[in-house]
Formats: C-alpha cells, sequence, structure tokens
C-alpha cells in the first residue's frame, strides 16, 4: 500500500505541472487570495498578507481534497462489489499508465488535452464575485466553493493523471485504502500549490526552467509511467512492491 502512495502522491505533484494546468496557476492564485499578480510577486510582502495567502490557499487545498478523497472511497467501494475487479483493473491501469508514458514521450501529444479545457477565467471571475467583501477579497466560503469547482468541474483537465490514480485507487478493495491513495493524490497536488502561493515568484522561474527542458522532463516522467504500466499489464506489479518491502524497510 505504501508504494500505492508514494506513486499517487508523485502523480499529484506532476498533475501541477500538466500543459492545462499551468496556464491557470496565476489566476487561481490571485482569484483564492483576493491578491493582485503583483503583490504576490512582491518579495517583501507584510506578514498578514502572507498569513491571509496561506490560509485561503488551505481551504481551497482541503475543498478538493475532500472531493477527489470521496471519490478515490467510492471507486474502492464500487471495486469490492464485482468480483476479479483488482485483476481487471490492474490491467486498465496499467493500460492508462501505458498511454500516459506514451503521451510524455511524444507519441500520443494531444489524445487527453482536448477533453477540455479549465473553467475559464469570466467564468471564475462570476463564481468569486459572488463571495466578495467590501475589501474586493474572496471570502473563505467563497475559496471553499472554488476548490469544489476545481474538483468537480475542471478535474478532466487533469484526466491523464487523475484517471489512473483513481483506478489505482480502486484496487485498494476497500473504502479507507482507496481513500488513502487518492487523498495522497491530493496532498501531492495541494503542496505543489501551497508552495506556489508562498514561493510565487520562485514558482514561476521553476516552471520557465521546466517549459525550457519540457523535452527532457517529459521524457523521464514518460519513462517512469511506462514502466508502472509494464508492471501493472504483466502482472508483477504485486511483486515488485513485495520487492520493494525488502529492500526498503
Amino acid at each position: 500500500m505504501g508504494f500505492d502512495l508514494l506513486i499517487a502522491f508523485l502523480t499529484g505533484v506532476l498533475s501541477f505541472i500538466s500543459p492545462c494546468i499551468i496556464p491557470m496557476i496565476i489566476v487561481y492564485l490571485t482569484t483564492i487570495t483576493g491578491f493582485s499578480l503583483e503583490a504576490l510577486t512582491e518579495k517583501g510582502r507584510s506578514q498578514s498578507l502572507r498569513k491571509t495567502v496561506v490560509a485561503k490557499t488551505l481551504v481551497f487545498i482541503l475543498s478538493f481534497t475532500l472531493v477527489f478523497t470521496l471519490m478515490g472511497g467510492l471507486a474502492a467501494i464500487l471495486a469490492g462489489a464485482i468480483g476479479n475487479f483488482f485483476e481487471v483493473m490492474s490491467l486498465i491501469a496499467g493500460a492508462f499508465f501505458l498511454i500516459l508514458g506514451l503521451h510524455y514521450f511524444g507519441i500520443l501529444k494531444s489524445v487527453f488535452w482536448r477533453f477540455g479545457s479549465m473553467m475559464d477565467q469570466r467564468k471564475l471571475d462570476e463564481l468569486a464575485g459572488k463571495f466578495k467583501g467590501r475589501d474586493g477579497t474572496v471570502s473563505y466560503a467563497g475559496v471553499f466553493l472554488i476548490g469544489l469547482a476545481f474538483a468537480l468541474v475542471c478535474s478532466h483537465c487533469i484526466s491523464p493523471t487523475i484517471f489512473p490514480t483513481l483506478l489505482l485507487a480502486s484496487s485498494a478493495r476497500d473504502a479507507a485504502g482507496g481513500s488513502m491513495v487518492m487523498l495522497a493524490f491530493s496532498l501531492g497536488l495541494g503542496l505543489s500549490f501551497l508552495a506556489a502561493s508562498l514561493f510565487f515568484s520562485q514558482t514561476m522561474e521553476k516552471l520557465k526552467w521546466l517549459a525550457r527542458h519540457k523535452r527532457a522532463v517529459n521524457m523521464a516522467v514518460g519513462a517512469v509511467f511506462l514502466a508502472f504500466g509494464i508492471l501493472l499489464l504483466s502482472g508483477q506489479y504485486l511483486s515488485f512492491v513485495s520487492l520493494l518491502y525488502r529492500i526498503i524497510p
């Protein structure tokens, strides 16, 4: 189970640097915090501003984490109601990871990303506008709803990573295990958002670096997903996990 959680966490981190998420990072962070791009990039941010940014980002993370965790538990419950579900889901998850690996290698360039785009800025502004206070910032209730919208409306944007992770969650066979897998995924994604809100300027520089070295990064990520997909499809996944437990205390 520990290996599953590690894979889910790393997949959540990878979701943050997906082609669909990157263009919307500034939009989401400025919306949920209520501060301008200039304020977020200011090096000498006040302590009160920093606390507000962290608090609202945490509410945003909590919101989509609740949704994704419930989805993981539900996937596992459905899996437990069907016989031989683990074997079937292992094959399906393996195929998804294999396709995802080929996508990062550039062989399947736009299969997943055509499913749709994030909620556009106009709709996001309309939703946030309903919960703005006198100071022009979005209330915590509004931030929570934006997090729900991100999870329910925009999850198709990260479909290359969330779909295989949900299949991985379903292989846990019980609600607690499935929920833990999606919780790990959410933490990977959530910590990335938190780091971006705390170190906005540095995050933008790192994303620029990733853009400059996109080919190498994609090849490395693709290799990991291909290996994981092959393990699942070949039926050697559990043997590999057992080997890891013997190697790693």
